[in-house]
């Protein structure tokens, strides 16, 4: 594979399924945070605050790349 045929940088993952496959893991991640991040990284959450700010961070988040894309 010569040079030309290589993609630009940060071009790698925007192809067919990369932009679904980076949203896949994102929610992944979170789900996994929501759900057992207490008991994995050892926070006490009796109030679902850290929790809740997990859930405004990802909306946050859903709505900033929204806006970033046009």
């Amino acid at each position: 594979m010569s040079a030309d045929d290589e993609p630009p940088a940060g071009h790698l993952f925007t192809g067919a399924g990369g932009i679904r496959m980076v949203g896949a893991v994102a929610i992944a991640m979170f789900v996994a945070l929501v759900g057992w991040g207490g008991r994995y990284f050892g926070w006490s959450d009796p109030d679902g605050k850290v929790q809740l700010a997990l859930i405004t961070a990802f909306i946050l988040g859903i709505i900033g790349g929204f806006k970033a894309r046009g």
